[in-house]
């Protein structure tokens, strides 16, 4: 039997109460603390998890196979089952915990009885930072399940309204001072710095990965780093990327975090296409739509070099021309300096452009370019020649020398559909 008790929503990791004022999202560790007396919660064990955000209620009494959870809820059971097998409440433990769930609640007194919470059991949920609480079977589970939905459903909103607003500040989908107002009341001051991480996504086309999955298991990964790291900002979800939006006191440890997560979703999804953008810093909150523009290309780029997070410093020339607006100016340089040797290879099948790049690359080594393109280095010096004397490239004069491997940049650049 499985209940949904409310809708799946992601939470804020910083959302507000008032100007100037953030404040968590309805963490485990806050619901436990405000609702132990009230509903005669007590905590036996896994209290190193206890920082865990709460995604909705689930009332379960027995497991449906693995990826019928989003990851994040928090679990209730009676234990209907548990008196037909004495290890059926291990069992059941141990596969909310790999279902990702943030917590579970035993509502003990008819089916669960003392003698069914094993010092084993116990060991394993301290070992996985798994809170396991007890709740009388007196308490009634209406009160809780409204009880809970109600904070959820307040939290929801407040995420929703602030994705909202971020959505349409990157994007540039409305009016500056009135995006700036709502993020103000939520505790965002449009005169503080801020960081931005981009986390872009896609299976291959024959993947078993369905979407949903893919996307509940990325966020809650984001959001359990970023509890373990006790690090404070917000995350902002779509259907194909989702952003981290950090303060100005967390802009040190953003690097790090990405560096983290990217192993961490790699590790969890092989198959998966995961890339991590870091972009510039944000100076106030009217800034973040550069930050955005910058971390999603640095997200792209990533992508495309196979690499699992860059970082906006580490562009280099890449920098300058994302700020060329103009595609077609960066088209006319490349081609104007390249086209020569490509006409050429046309022409007659050769493979002159390639020994040209590699010759910019090697600065000038033909040894170093014979290795790189396994021929002979009389075949090279052959090519070289054809290249300064016949097709006129300037090899021996260092600013012509910039320009053609500028032109190989840029090409390649083009190549990346930002």
């Amino acid at each position: 039997m499985h209940i949904t008790v409310s809708c799946r929503h992601p939470f804020s990791m910083m959302t507000g109460c008032g100007k100037g004022t953030p404040i968590m999202a309805v963490l485990l560790k806050n619901l436990y603390e405000e609702t132990r007396s009230r509903y005669g919660l007590t905590l036996i064990a896994g209290e190193k998890g206890l920082e865990r955000a709460v995604n909705w209620l689930y009332i379960a009494e027995s497991l449906a196979g693995p990826g019928y959870l989003s990851g994040g809820e928090l679990i209730i059971t009676t234990g209907v089952l548990c008196r037909e097998s004495p290890g059926w409440l291990y069992d059941f433990v141990q596969g909310m915990y790999k279902e990702n769930s943030c917590g579970l609640i035993l509502n003990v007194g008819k089916y669960i009885r003392p003698e069914n919470i094993t010092p084993a059991l116990i060991a394993l949920c301290d070992d996985k930072a798994f809170p396991l609480f007890t709740m009388p079977w007196e308490t009634l589970l209406t009160d809780v399940t409204h009880d809970y939905y109600s904070r959820l459903f307040t939290d929801s909103k407040r995420q929703e309204t602030i994705d909202h607003a971020l959505l349409n500040l990157v994007h540039h989908r409305s009016d500056l001072p009135a995006v700036l107002t709502v993020l103000e009341e939520y505790g965002y001051r449009a005169d503080q710095s801020y960081g931005l991480l981009y986390i872009s996504y896609s299976a291959p086309a024959d993947s078993q990965l369905s979407r949903r999955h893919t996307d509940n298991h990325i966020s809650r990964a984001a959001e359990h780093l970023m509890h373990e790291s006790a690090l404070r900002g917000h995350l902002c979800r779509t259907d194909t990327y989702c952003f981290l939006l950090l303060p100005q006191k967390e802009l040190h440890r953003l690097n790090a975090f990405g560096k983290i997560l990217a192993r961490r979703l790699q590790s969890h999804f092989p198959e998966a296409h995961i890339a991590i953008g870091i972009g510039s810093p944000a100076a106030t909150l009217a800034d973040l739509p550069r930050a955005f523009f910058h971390a999603r290309c640095c997200a792209l780029i990533a992508a495309h070099n196979r690499r699992p997070v860059l970082a906006y410093e580490e562009l280099g020339v890449y920098q300058l021309l994302l700020s060329v607006t103009d595609r077609g100016i960066l088209q006319d340089y490349a081609r104007r300096r390249l086209s020569p040797v490509e006409q050429y290879d046309a022409g007659t099948g050769g493979d002159y452009t390639q020994v040209l790049h590699q010759y910019l690359l090697q600065n000038g080594s033909i040894q170093r370019i014979a290795d790189a393109l396994y021929c002979h280095r009389n075949t090279i010096n052959k090519k070289v020649r054809i290249l300064k004397d016949e097709l006129g490239y300037p090899l021996e004069d260092t600013m012509g020398r910039f320009e053609l491997l500028l032109a190989f940049c840029i090409r390649e650049y083009l190549q990346i559909s930002l």
